[in-house]
């Protein structure tokens, strides 16, 4: 789940059931999923939890305990990185000859006299000050040793207070043996499908276009979906997410999403503090102002959080059906409302015949009578075109759909998506897509509704469409 190198296995337990397997798998203490397979349904569920992610312990338990950190004064040979030895002699740093791993480049910086009248110390992100005396008797240096307190805080040589000296950020890496030639898709606010390629911009960007950030330059922002499509093998792999995420395809056949992140520096991305959100809603220990996290007199445990994920493997026709249909699940579940008072059964429809599933009721709601009355209805077309070889126009009879009694539709005049203008009204420079027709050199957007000899309305709603009507309905 998170590749971090010399990783001890995870525990894993099966348990196994008539309708449900699930595949329990614990990494550490803040980090572990359940995996889920029930009978029946095309894709697999992954229930994760997270945090409080720590600052003060190493990543996650490693096979072998980590090797013993340089005495100030003396040198440990093969002490990986950190073959950096103290030169109490010089007041600096060097690299020292029997260092059998390679080494950190030396620091060169010589100690020197902390100015009169200045405190000798850093206080970092964390809370945690470093330098002054303490630092001065332990390493022979004060932070004149280093050119500034971001660096001091930074350094390997302080770690002060964090037993591995580094922020965390968790991700969920899926890997696969697809062949996708470092192609994927991430969605545009559920709706239509984008495709990216590792290492590549569109059109508008210059070319070539340099990308110094590998990683975060290949993330791009989820809300719903990101997806891997392997042409030769017509198949589709897609992981669906139920809040918005960063994610990408860094490795050939493969999708991550990063779930989460606490660090004990700011980036210098512009939000001016570390990423250190707490289950008391602040920073940096979860203190109610910067001036009590100076002081380091708050503390409050790191954000834990849970989630859902999907995972849908199969053909493309079967996997991009069965992901908006997921979607939808995911997105928008059933409401459940409680309240006070005598219990009572009540039950209304005022759908009299189903939609087509993907044809979806986005809005049904009552418009005030200074704005006419009636109501406004929306219906969206799930799919986008060509993403199933059966994808296309659904024409759908309003009349029949609402025809149950107390709601039996009368009319309906077509608007505008945010409904401030009639169809007919919209201006005649619009974008000239598939929806537009051309009329004696005018170009003019189309009515959808139609009317059929019985007085039946009808409307044909197109792949990835959002069709907005003023309807009037006999009783509602």
């Amino acid at each position: 789940m998170w590749p971090v190198s010399n990783l001890t296995a995870p525990t894993i337990e099966v348990v196994k059931g008539n309708v449900v397997t699930e595949i329990r798998q614990h990494y550490s203490d803040w980090a572990t999923h359940v995996i889920r397979l029930v009978k029946g349904q095309p894709w697999a569920e992954v229930e994760w939890t997270l945090g409080p992610i720590p600052l003060d312990n190493p990543w996650i338990p490693s096979k072998t305990p980590p090797p013993p950190a340089p005495t100030p004064g003396k040198c440990t040979p093969g002490v990986g990185a950190g073959c950096v030895c103290d030169d109490s002699k010089g007041g600096g740093w060097k690299q020292t000859a029997n260092c059998s791993a390679k080494p950190q480049p030396a620091l060169n910086k010589k100690c020197g006299v902390v100015p009169k009248g200045a405190s000798g110390y850093c206080q970092c992100s964390d809370g945690v000050r470093v330098g002054g005396v303490q630092f001065n008797s332990k390493w022979g240096c004060g932070m004149n040793m280093i050119e500034n307190c971001n660096d001091l805080c930074k350094s390997g040589i302080t770690n002060h207070g964090h037993a591995d000296g580094m922020g965390k950020e968790v991700i969920w890496r899926l890997s696969s043996g697809m062949t996708t030639k470092r192609k994927f898709y991430t969605d545009s606010n559920a709706r239509e499908m984008v495709p990216r390629v590792f290492n590549k911009r569109g059109p508008s960007y210059p070319m070539p276009y340099n990308i110094t950030e590998p990683i975060a330059g290949n993330y791009y922002p989820l809300t719903n979906m990101i997806a891997l499509e392997d042409e030769a093998a017509g198949t589709s792999l897609n992981f669906l997410i139920d809040r918005a995420m960063g994610g990408g395809s860094i490795t050939e056949g493969s999708l991550e999403v990063m779930i989460n992140r606490f660090t004990k520096d700011d980036d210098s991305r512009g939000v001016g503090q570390p990423l250190q959100e707490t289950m008391c809603g602040g920073r940096g220990g979860g203190c109610a102002s910067d001036n009590d996290e100076v002081k380091g007199g708050c503390s409050c445990a790191g954000l834990t959080v849970r989630g859902k994920a999907y995972i849908v493997f199969d053909k493309k026709d079967a996997a991009h059906t069965v992901r908006r249909m997921l979607s939808e699940k995911q997105n928008w579940p059933a409401l459940l409302a409680f309240g006070h008072g005598k219990a009572s059964t009540v039950s209304k429809s005022f759908i009299a015949k189903a939609l087509p599933p993907a044809l979806r009721l986005l809005t049904f709601k009552n418009m005030p009578k200074e704005d006419g009355g009636g109501v406004l209805l929306r219906l969206a077309h799930l799919f986008e075109v060509g993403e199933t070889s059966t994808t296309g126009p659904i024409t759908v009879s309003l009349s029949d759909t609402f025809a149950a009694a107390g709601a039996k539709l009368i009319s309906c005049t077509q608007w505008s998506l945010t409904m401030n203008r009639k169809i007919q009204d919209m201006p005649k420079d619009g974008f000239l897509t598939d929806r537009v027709v051309q009329t004696q050199g005018e170009r003019k957007a189309r009515n959808l509704l139609a009317t059929d000899e019985d007085g039946a309305l009808s409307v044909t709603v197109h792949p990835m469409e959002i069709v907005t009507f003023d309807c009037k309905f006999a009783q509602i």
